[in-house]
């Protein structure tokens, strides 16, 4: 009887299967000799770990081999033994190695910088930052490490020749239905290690855990968990003492904090003598750039003119996600991708406390919400959701890239807020506008510049259409009780400083606010907190903004997925990045540790769950 190895499909399967154990056998043996001052040297623990790597490499190999063998199954037995199918199945072979090799080459460069296989850092260099010539190892480092993974996957190729690949025809993969019964037998394999499969890793140090563990397997795991470990990767002080500086950034006027020795964060905010409950309209546009409103946005300019305004506020992150997040929850950027995103439970947000007064909560998107949790999100913490696909019919004039214009944005509000008003409803909207980002699209004939030209294009549309939406609120009875929040995110591209997320935000409500403007160094995580303290509430929260009408002094938090920043109003701007140590001995980056230390802490924990946290009494 003929071995199963003389079949073309066991031989890739087991010349696939070498190299990934290969691989990982040899790249930890590599790290524990090069990297060995991060290792305690005890060779129990270091043969823990490549049991423990091998086992994780088998179940990584069961979770990425379902593509490459999926290639292998779509031709018989016969096709591989002639010329065609002999480069067809050494190509498949040569191209995995490759990958492989080059993982395991980057996985050493990124051990050398985190002492840890990859993760999110990882995930985000790749999605967001990588460039061949700005590679972190530089240039040529990285000619090297590609040059070496080609020689690499050229050995295992010949290897596969000669060892695992068979010579003559078997006939086992000559039935389409063979084929068809492996695949799936590959793609539930696959489904159930996604589904069930946790790495193994040893218990006692961090570091052999983190060599046992499989990195091409971590890197998607990070894509879908969307996190870092704040107290693995970033400076942290003693609990106790970020609370106790944290207390002090995020309080404002009278506030009360439980007890020192709580964990928690809840806030009690007494409220003011003159208590108003308008309703409130909040328009997030996502891609203003501030330095393009004197020219292409008239309208916006003549709301700050005649609302209160924000003059050194900036974003805390790039993109709509990070301004929702920030205004709706009031909590600096976490370490990984937006809360919006990550949130699969109900959270504490500005939603409970206008639900406590019995407003309608609505959230309108001119796009598909299902994309970036959007809809998820909102739906969990009590707002009614309005996508595309819950327009008028009517409301749905034109549409580009899969969402409608910012007219029909504007217009859906406008048809929602009266049905409200009808209802005897206070309400509070929150309306995310998609007009400037790329393709620039929007109708042609309402302003001077041509659709599909330019961002200054876009900021001017919108600019029109919003000041078409206030002119027709402006007809309605609830106008002179309505408060408008215009609010905007980083926009702007380049090196990552301060000047970087300056941004836009205005209170506008001509019967309600009389014109100012505040000054001082802010945050969009101030925004919700300014709004309440401007309606007199009474509220118990876990915001880390501050009321900027009673704030004594500024500062501002701006971050990356990785890089969390911190601005003082004494000039000083201090990045925390992803390091196995950092100097805390400076005043300002003591503040900004203790902040977003606490705010991983609160989100982490699940203190910012619904279910888990103190019922806030509003």
């Amino acid at each position: 009887m003929r071995s199963y190895l003389s079949t073309t499909y066991f031989g890739a399967l087991s010349a696939f299967g070498a190299i990934v154990l290969i691989a990982g056998l040899s790249l930890r043996l590599t790290l524990f000799i090069v990297y060995g001052d991060s290792f305690d040297w005890r060779f129990l623990s270091l043969f823990e770990a490549l049991f423990l790597g091998v086992a994780n490499d088998l179940f990584a190999f069961g979770y990425i081999a379902l593509v490459p063998i999926s290639l292998i199954l779509l031709f018989g037995d016969r096709f591989y033994y002639e010329k065609l199918g002999k480069i067809y199945l050494y190509s498949l072979i040569a191209v995995f190695s490759f990958l492989i090799a080059l993982c395991a080459a980057v996985e050493y460069l990124f051990w050398g910088a985190y002492y840890s296989r990859f993760n999110f850092i990882a995930v985000d260099y790749a999605l967001n930052d990588f460039a061949l010539d700005k590679s972190p190892v530089g240039l040529w480092a990285t000619v090297a490490i590609l040059t070496i993974a080609v020689v690499l996957s050229l050995l295992f190729v010949l290897g596969a020749k000669k060892f695992v690949i068979p010579r003559e025809l078997s006939g086992f993969l000559s039935r389409d239905r063979t084929r068809l019964a492996l695949f799936w037998i590959h793609a539930v394999i696959a489904v159930l290690i996604f589904l069930f499969y946790s790495p193994f890793a040893s218990v006692e140090s961090r570091v052999f855990g983190e060599l046992s563990r499989n990195g091409i397997y971590e890197f998607f795991s990070a894509y879908r968990a969307k996190s870092i470990d704040y107290y693995t990767f970033y400076p942290a002080l003693a609990k106790t003492e970020a609370r106790s500086i944290a207390i002090n950034e995020i309080k404002s006027g009278d506030d009360r904090f439980l007890s020192n020795g709580s964990k928690d964060f809840l806030k009690i905010t007494a409220p003011k003598q003159h208590e108003i409950s308008p309703n409130v309209v909040v328009v997030v546009a996502s891609g203003i750039d501030k330095r393009l409103l004197d020219k292409f946005a008239p309208n916006i300019n003549s709301y700050i003119e005649g609302g209160l305004s924000f003059s050194r506020i900036y974003a805390t992150g790039a993109g709509s996600l990070r301004a929702i997040e920030a205004f709706s929850l009031s909590i600096p950027a976490i370490a990984g991708d937006s809360i919006i995103k990550r949130s699969r439970k109900p959270i504490f947000s500005l939603s409970d406390i206008f639900a406590s007064r019995a407003y309608a909560r609505e959230f309108i998107y001119g796009g598909y919400g299902y994309y970036d949790n959007l809809n998820a999100f909102f739906s969990l913490n009590g707002y009614e959701v309005i996508d595309r696909n819950a327009f008028a019919t009517d409301n749905k004039t034109f549409a580009s890239g899969g969402k409608q214009s910012d007219e029909d944005l504007f217009t859906e509000a406008l048809d929602r807020a009266d049905m409200n008003y009808l209802g005897n409803r206070r309400f509070f909207q929150l309306l995310l506008s998609s007009s400037i980002s790329v393709p620039y699209n929007y109708p042609r004939g309402r302003i001077e510049i041509a659709p599909k030209t330019s961002r200054e294009g876009a900021t001017r549309y919108f600019d029109y259409a919003l000041g078409r939406y206030i002119d027709a609120a402006r007809a309605k009875p609830w106008f002179d009780d309505t408060i408008f929040v215009i609010l905007s995110d980083g926009a702007s591209s380049g090196a990552f400083n301060l000047a970087r997320y300056e941004t836009i935000a205005v209170f506008y409500a001509p019967k309600i606010i009389t014109p100012r403007q505040i000054d001082v160094l802010c945050s969009q995580i101030d925004i919700a907190p300014t709004l309440l303290g401007l309606l007199g509430w009474g509220y118990e929260s876990r915001f880390f903004g501050r009321d900027m009408l009673n704030a004594a002094g500024g500062r501002a938090f701006v971050a990356t997925n990785t890089r969390l920043a911190f601005a003082a109003s004494n000039g000083d701007f201090v990045v925390l990045r992803p390091a196995r140590s950092a100097d805390l001995t400076n005043a300002s980056r003591r503040r900004a540790a203790a902040i977003y230390q606490s705010a991983f802490d609160l989100f982490n924990e699940g203190r910012l769950n619904k279910e888990n946290a103190k019922t806030p009494h509003f």
